[in-house]
């Protein structure tokens, strides 16, 4: 069974082929780390993953959405709950078992 790239390693790789001459908008630095896939809160108990990108000179904090990006997959096309928008997470949901 082949070994699944660990999803930080493929974090990076995306975050460099698609933004090469990123600069921090605060300072100018070009080099960035980034962190663990973050929830960011949206309403009524909602939320969108998102991949913080944080400037190593400055400590600015650019957040990305770990959809877009194709980090998490879009939400199955079904209709999503109380309004949400397609990709995001219902923080609040709980599971129960049928019957």
């Amino acid at each position: 069974m082949p070994e699944e790239a660990d999803p930080l390693d493929r974090a990076v790789e995306l975050f460099n082929t698609k933004f090469p001459d990123i600069r921090c908008p605060v300072c100018g630095h070009t080099d960035f780390g980034l962190a663990e896939l973050a929830m960011a809160p949206l309403s009524a108990g909602r939320a969108i993953p998102m991949l913080p990108a944080i400037c190593s000179k400055c400590g600015h904090i650019l957040f990305f959405s770990a959809i877009a990006l194709g980090l998490v997959p879009r939400a199955t096309p079904q209709q999503p709950p109380d309004g949400a928008t397609a990709g995001e997470v219902d923080v609040n949901r709980t599971q129960t078992s049928p019957g």
